[in-house]
């Protein structure tokens, strides 16, 4: 028997037709045989790229009474964690050491010195100086732990080498006090959870 594309010397052994003399013939397709076991594995390829995870999470441990009509940077000195030791306590300032898109999150419990009055807090982060996410709010105020905890967050492409840092002012008359407590905190990560 011949093989599929080779060609047959004689009649096709698959279809009996005459042939005049001389002339070669090409067998048709036989049927499709059972399939064969399965070979050996191949070797394993090369370890892909893989990214540094990156997370911090830093905590108010000291009330800050300073915060008042100018932008004041707040003080997160006490670090839960740190994956990648990007977040200085000390300065109160994360530096990623790699270039990504980050979510970040800075939140802290105000409280004025006048209670009962009107007021506004605003609460910002910032890189390399310059503001990328804020939030304003106005409240009456209140002496009450717990009652005004203010947040803003944002997902943004950082840098390498990036300097990220939260600043608070108020509009409340005499200021106030950046408060210790489970509300006020600083945290980033990269990446993004699969």
């Amino acid at each position: 028997m011949a093989n599929n594309n080779q060609r047959f010397q004689g009649c096709c052994p698959l279809t009996p037709i005459p042939k005049p003399p001389k002339q070669r013939c090409i067998c048709p397709p036989g049927r499709r045989g059972r399939r064969g076991r399965r070979g050996p594995r191949g070797p394993q390829g090369p370890p892909g790229i893989s990214q540094t995870q990156s997370a911090f999470r830093a905590v108010k441990t000291v009330s800050q009474f300073n915060i008042g009509g100018f932008p004041t940077k707040v003080e997160y000195e006490t670090q839960q964690f740190d994956l990648n030791n990007e977040y200085d306590p000390f300065t109160s300032t994360f530096v990623p050491s790699q270039k990504g898109v980050y979510s970040i999150i800075a939140s802290l419990e105000f409280v004025p010195n006048i209670g009962g009055i009107s007021y506004s807090l605003l609460i910002e982060i910032r890189v390399g100086g310059n503001t990328i996410a804020l939030d304003s709010e106005q409240f009456i105020g209140t002496v009450e732990v717990g009652r005004s905890v203010f947040s803003v967050l944002t997902i943004y492409q950082l840098e390498a080498g990036d300097e990220v840092e939260v600043f608070a002012s108020t509009g409340a008359p005499g200021g106030g006090e950046a408060r210790v407590n489970a509300g006020t905190h600083f945290e980033a990560r990269f990446p993004s959870p699969n």
